[in-house]
């Protein structure tokens, strides 16, 4: 971390910023991730057409069990898409909450991307809230899909 001069456009002096630089290991570590993430995502997607047969006869097979068996299906539906949600919303509620108590963005523990310019003081805790209001809109959304989903399954008969 090393500090630069930079011009600034809009005033016209040099203003002294610290630079955060980036980690080549870093991105090649998070171009991976997403390559295998859309990987996984494309084979769970190819996996739940396949089997969507199955588990349609596997719900109506008995007129007895059906509307237990799809409350099953619904609840499992539900947990694989809300726990990611929560769990992200939950990481993003603590990392606002690290930016807030050390007043610095990106934080120093933190390897970024690309060189990025440190933000300090109450443009940090600008940033904290604006990543602590992101936590809570997912939390939101993820309480509201459980909410839906309970709904649905509230009037399954």
């Amino acid at each position: 971390m090393k500090g630069i001069s930079v011009l600034s456009k809009r005033w016209g002096h040099r203003l002294a910023m610290e630079i955060q630089r980036a980690d080549a290991g870093t991105r090649r570590r998070a171009i991976w991730i997403v390559i295998l993430g859309i990987a996984a995502g494309a084979v769970m997607l190819r996996w739940f057409e396949q089997s969507l047969p199955a588990l349609i006869a596997w719900a109506t097979e008995n007129p007895d069990q059906g509307a237990a068996r799809a409350r099953l299906l619904l609840a499992l539906i539900g947990t694989v898409i809300v726990a990611p949600l929560a769990g992200f919303a939950a990481y993003l509620w603590f990392l606002g909450e690290r930016i807030s108590r050390s007043r610095r963005f990106p934080l120093p523990s933190m390897k970024v991307v690309r060189d990025t310019v440190v933000v300090t003081g109450e443009d940090a805790v600008t940033r904290s809230r604006f990543v602590k209001a992101l936590a809570v809109f997912l939390a939101v959304s993820a309480i509201g899909m459980l909410c839906l989903l309970w709904w649905f399954t509230f009037f399954m008969k």
